[in-house]
């Protein structure tokens, strides 16, 4: 394998993981603007996630846990969709400690 080639590789690979970190970080900040706009609207579905924080949080940890030990033995679109859900339950995480600890309430 020449330079190039490995280039090419490094660079392909490098590109995807860029991308899909921008995919998490979309998913992420919707979510967190969903459950905002949820709050400021008054949706009862909203407020059911400000209560069950705590919930969201540890299943947040447990899908690191089991990203973490399935990294090497899951196919990839195992491992995409647990980064997903991940991104989501980040999502709400902080999107409900942006409203419990905003400056204007």
């Amino acid at each position: 394998m020449t330079y190039d080639d490995l280039n090419r590789v490094v660079s392909a690979k490098v590109c995807g993981s860029m991308l899909w970190m921008v995919l998490g970080l979309l998913v992420t900040g919707i979510t967190g603007y969903m459950v905002y706009t949820g709050l400021v609207s008054g949706n009862p579905v909203a407020y059911g996630i400000l209560k069950m924080y705590w919930l969201f949080a540890i299943l947040e940890i447990a899908v690191v846990f089991g990203f973490t030990a399935l990294v090497y033995k899951a196919n990839s679109s195992t491992l995409r969709l647990m980064f997903l859900a991940y991104s989501f339950l980040n999502g709400l995480t902080f999107s409900v400690l942006g409203i419990v600890y905003a400056p204007w309430k």
